[in-house]
């Protein structure tokens, strides 16, 4: 590859979303390349839908992920939650079962 500093050579790992739209690349930060990450996050955040929201951030934290924020919806339930993981890109998790719903909102079919 050349860039402004010359030409290099670099291992690129990343994947693809097989569904869409949107279609989503994610490719690992490679040093001095393009793909070099630089400070703090370019994307504002990644969301997932996940099937229990309370065991998924407890197991976050368990690793170290900084929670940032969560949307309760009452009775001690969230409904979003805002998590910081080392590589400073905010994941925003969603309980699965809230999905399909607002799948259809998306789409227009919402009532």
């Amino acid at each position: 590859m050349k860039t402004a500093a010359g030409e290099t050579r670099a291992e690129v790992i990343g994947v693809y979303s097989a569904e869409g739209p949107p279609y989503l690349e994610v490719i690992r930060a490679v040093p001095g390349t393009p793909w070099e990450a630089g400070e703090g996050s370019r994307i504002h955040h990644l969301g997932a839908f996940v099937d229990d929201l309370d065991d998924e951030v407890a197991r976050l934290i368990s690793e170290g992920v900084e929670l940032e924020a969560t949307l309760d919806v009452g009775g001690g339930m969230m409904a979003v939650s805002y998590m910081n993981g080392p590589l400073g890109i905010r994941q925003e998790l969603l309980p699965g079962h809230l999905r399909e719903g607002m799948l259809a909102n998306l789409r227009g079919e919402g009532g």
